[in-house]
């Protein structure tokens, strides 16, 4: 999921191409996750506690809350959602897009960001208040305008 500051949420880590998402569809996605929690149980507005970026040069380690910045994850009932984040100093970057379960993987959740083929797939964990997200996805480290391979965690809390 590409946010403009050429990171892909995502692709919150999930490829399995182009997320069509009636979830369960015969496209391997699902809206139920882990211990029967449904994409549905987790909609609503929640905080990011934790934006963090990282890969492999020196210069490759960006975090974002932790560095004054925040993140804003809006999830509907059907899995709709609208990412904003904000890097201090920088404008507000929106992702809007859809997630889904892995049906053969519940504990990992697909994201496909609006105009992406690709879907980025993360480590999906819910204590009841804090939802938390790890995977693989871009970012661009040293705004070049390519996106660069990154990991990425993600905590965050309900509003």
């Amino acid at each position: 999921m590409n946010i403009h500051h050429s990171s892909r949420l995502a692709t919150v880590v999930l490829s399995t191409g182009m997320l069509a998402l009636a979830c369960g569809g015969g496209d391997g996605l699902t809206d139920v996750g882990p211990n029967g929690i449904r994409i549905s149980d987790l909609a609503g507005t929640w905080n990011a506690t934790v934006l963090h970026y990282f890969g492999l040069g020196p210069s490759s380690d960006v975090r974002i809350v932790a560095n004054g910045g925040s993140g804003t994850l809006v999830l509907q009932a059907d899995g709709r959602f609208t990412f904003t984040t904000v890097i201090l100093g920088e404008a507000p970057q929106v992702t809007t897009g859809k997630v889904a379960f892995d049906a053969e993987a519940e504990d990992f959740l697909q994201v496909l960001a609006d105009g992406e083929t690709e879907a980025d797939e993360f480590f999906f964990q819910f204590d009841g208040t804090t939802m938390r997200l790890d995977g693989e996805t871009d970012f661009d480290f040293d705004k070049d305008g390519v996106p660069d391979p990154a990991q990425a965690e993600f905590a965050f809390v309900r509003q």
